[in-house]
């Protein structure tokens, strides 16, 4: 029996909320890596810095955003 175009428009619109949903998870999870790699970025840069003169300016290093005294 041949599918109404009723019954394709409804299997479509699922098809596509499905895509939706899993590009929606993909990309969750993918900010999630990005977080954690920015944070080790933020980490390792903090940890390198050896705050150099011509990069403190007012008390905080541009090179690794940290106050420095």
């Amino acid at each position: 029996m041949a599918a109404t175009t009723a019954e394709r428009q409804r299997a479509f619109r699922r098809r596509q909320t499905e895509l939706i949903a899993t590009l929606e998870q993909e990309n969750a999870r993918l900010r999630a890596e990005l977080a954690d790699a920015l944070a080790e970025v933020q980490r390792l840069t903090t940890q390198a810095c050896r705050h150099p003169a011509a990069a403190v300016e007012v008390g905080t290093c541009r090179a690794c955003g940290t106050d420095v005294c």
